[in-house]
Parts: C-alpha cells; sequence; structure tokens
C-alpha cells in the first residue's frame, strides 16, 4: 500500500477546501435576495443626481463573467418647481456588464436594453434645462450598445414656444454600423407652429466619439410646407 507525501495531502486538502469555499460562495449568491440592493441603489443615485430615484420592481441577477442584470420600474424625478413631477421613467431594464473589468473599476455596459421609457426634457422660462445635475468626480459607464424599446421623448421649450412629443424605437444596425439607430416620430409645436416630424437618426452613443458627424434623415412638416434634412452634424 502507497501513501501520498505530506505535502501533496496537504495541498489536495487546500484545494478541496478552495473549492468547497467556492461552491459556497456560490450557492449563496445563487439565493441572495438581490431587492435588499434596491434601496442602496436609489440612495446612491439619488445623491449623484439630486432627484428623487425609485426602483419599483424586482431587481434580478443572472451571475456569469458577464452578468445580466433586470430591472423593474424605475422611475427619477423632475427639477424642484417643474409642472411634471417625474423627468424619466422606464418600465424595464435589461443589461450586461464585464464583472472582471467592474472590480477593477472600469465598468462596462453591453446590450442595454429599455423598455417604454418616457422622458422629459424641458427648459423653463428662464431657459434653464432639467437636464443639468450637479457636477461630480463620478465617470459615466461606458456602454456598448443601446436599444430603446416603444419609448417616448417629450421636449418643451417654454421661451421658445416649443412642446414636441416623439415615439422612438431602435431600428436595426445598417451592414457597416455596429449601433443601432433611432427611428422617430413626433408632432407638436416649435416656436409656436405646428410641426410634424419623421426620420431616423444616429444612435445617440455616437456622440461619445468627439469629431465624429452625427448621421440624420429627417422629414418635416409644417402644414403645406416640406422640407428634408440629411447628412452628418458636427459638434463643436
Amino acid at each position: 500500500m502507497t501513501t501520498s507525501p505530506p505535502g501533496r495531502q496537504d495541498r489536495v486538502r487546500r484545494l478541496e477546501l478552495l473549492a468547497a469555499v467556492a461552491l459556497l460562495v456560490v450557492l449563496l449568491l445563487m439565493m441572495f435576495e438581490w431587492n435588499m440592493l434596491r434601496g442602496p441603489i436609489e440612495r446612491r443615485v439619488s445623491a449623484a443626481t439630486g432627484r428623487e430615484f425609485h426602483i419599483h420592481g424586482d431587481l434580478d441577477v443572472d451571475l456569469s463573467l458577464k452578468p445580466r442584470v433586470r430591472v423593474g420600474g424605475m422611475t427619477l424625478g423632475n427639477v424642484a418647481g417643474a409642472i411634471e413631477p417625474l423627468m424619466a421613467s422606464v418600465d424595464s431594464l435589461d443589461l450586461r456588464f464585464d464583472l472582471l473589468r467592474a472590480i477593477s473599476g472600469d465598468v462596462v455596459l453591453y446590450d442595454v436594453t429599455v423598455v417604454q421609457p418616457d422622458l422629459l426634457l424641458e427648459k423653463d422660462v428662464k431657459g434653464k434645462g432639467n437636464w443639468t445635475f450637479p457636477s461630480g468626480d463620478a465617470e459615466w459607464p461606458s456602454i456598448q450598445q443601446l436599444l430603446v424599446d416603444q419609448g417616448t421623448l417629450v421636449y418643451r421649450n417654454l421661451p421658445n414656444k416649443t412642446d414636441m412629443q416623439f415615439e422612438v424605437s431602435s431600428g436595426k444596425p445598417g451592414a457597416t454600423d455596429r449601433l443601432a439607430p433611432l427611428n422617430l416620430s413626433g408632432k407638436g409645436r416649435y416656436a409656436g407652429n405646428a410641426l410634424q416630424l419623421d426620420g431616423r437618426v444616429e444612435s445617440p452613443l455616437t456622440l461619445q466619439e468627439p469629431g465624429k458627424p452625427y448621421r440624420i434623415d429627417i422629414k418635416a412638416r409644417a402644414g403645406a410646407t416640406h422640407a428634408t434634412a440629411s447628412g452628418g452634424l458636427v459638434g463643436p
């Protein structure tokens, strides 16, 4: 009968112990009540934005090296004194992120899908937009793909007598494109005049790339007047 050397037996025991601990951690994470994190997330987002932020639905996570996160209904409050109490609401949010990069402080989000988002952008009588948030040291995560399903965007500019509402959904990327464009259809009043818009614009994620033209293809109708805008816009 042969026996293993003591050193080898110790290594085997350590490996068995590590495997048992790893299995225990996995089991605990599988049974973890992710909804317990809703409160801390709400407080952190509220503190960063200066607005009330709430998660009304469930928070669920599928664990892997690129975990999938699903969040139920969410709302973000509007600025103080605004007529509408909410700036944004989302029926559900689905995304994946790179776990190893997140641990090192580099947050990268993949396949971010927002279902039935409602977004209100407005300027008050003094011309101040409700999209201005407190400046801070936190960096925005890198988003690799953004998909919008049955979204609504309202833009109001009180000094300019503008009130437009758009229905927005992501389209299919072109053969040479990585990012999904946005199809939009809107109507309302621009500078006090009735206006209707239809068309397609590039993904807003393109605006993160300095110097790259932002492609649009828009048709506008104001009464009997028709106009088309197609091409690339370059920011300053």
